[in-house]
């Protein structure tokens, strides 16, 4: 199964741990391929050296998420989304 995990909208809080606590815990099922979207709050805590070759990484930054990002936010993201074409 193809997995996409999207933590490029975090940036700070509990949400941060229980991102990278997912992640982690995804290795221990390598039947599945993990593309994961890391933005600066996962991105600061994450060492992608030591995840296996069915995770992929791409890390985004869009600065400051306001009203007036969010449509850049939701474009690149879709742009994204199709390329790896998830089934989950």
């Amino acid at each position: 199964m193809k997995i996409l995990i999207n933590t490029a909208h975090q940036r700070f809080g509990g949400a941060i741990q229980v991102a990278l606590s997912f992640i982690h815990e995804c290795k221990n099922f390598p039947e599945n391929q993990y593309f994961v979207w890391v933005g600066q709050g996962v991105g600061k805590s994450i060492d992608v050296s030591t995840f296996p070759k069915n995770f992929h990484f791409e890390f985004f930054d869009f600065g400051e998420i306001g009203f007036s990002t969010i449509s850049h936010i939701q474009k690149t993201c879709a742009q994204s989304r199709s390329s790896y074409s998830p089934t989950c």
